[in-house]
């Protein structure tokens, strides 16, 4: 049967049986779609309930390195700390992360270890510059610019004190932190 056969009259032969087709507009079965809505609301409640056990536990993970920063710092153990500090900038937000990093670097320079502190603050430095926020990208500035006045050269605090002022927050805060 086509489209253009149902305007010609008289093409079902005399005692064809007519069965009655699939719905086609069938009727909804309600119990049916509650259940169904049911099981979705369960697996997302079960899905909820793993990510929150996922943070639950990675929360427990940070709490429970930075606890041992402080272990760390008091013992000295240089090796510990880069392993704890690495799994901190990994999993933290990054404005916790660059403190922590800062942070680090402060460490490694009162143990003596000036070109890894250099390389901590240069790597916070370019990091919190990714994070657009202005509050972020100056500290590591001014912690690396303080890391150069300490050590005597005037030359690099000149150059990040103008990387400073040329940002639209005055470095005006940090110049009486310098004197």
């Amino acid at each position: 049967m086509t489209w253009d056969s149902l305007f010609t009259y008289g093409g079902l032969k005399a005692g064809t049986k007519v069965q009655k087709g699939e719905a086609i507009f069938p009727r909804i079965d309600v119990k049916k779609e509650l259940d169904e809505l049911e099981a979705i609301k369960q697996a997302n409640m079960a899905a909820a309930a793993a990510k929150a056990e996922q943070e639950r536990i990675e929360a427990e993970k940070i709490a429970a390195a930075k606890a041992a920063v402080a272990l760390a710092e008091k013992t000295k153990n240089f090796a510990e700390l880069k392993k704890i500090n690495d799994f901190l900038i990994a999993n933290l937000p990054l404005e916790e992360s660059v403190d922590y990093q800062c942070r680090y670097a402060a460490f490694l320079e009162a143990g003596g270890k000036y070109d890894l502190t250099l390389a901590q603050l240069n790597d916070a430095v370019k990091r919190a510059g990714t994070s657009g926020k202005l509050q972020i990208s100056q500290k590591p500035m001014v912690k690396l610019m303080e890391f150069y006045w300490r050590n005597n050269d005037p030359e690099a605090v000149s150059k990040l004190a103008g990387q400073l002022a040329a940002s639209p927050v005055s470095a005006y805060a940090y110049s009486a932190k310098m004197a």
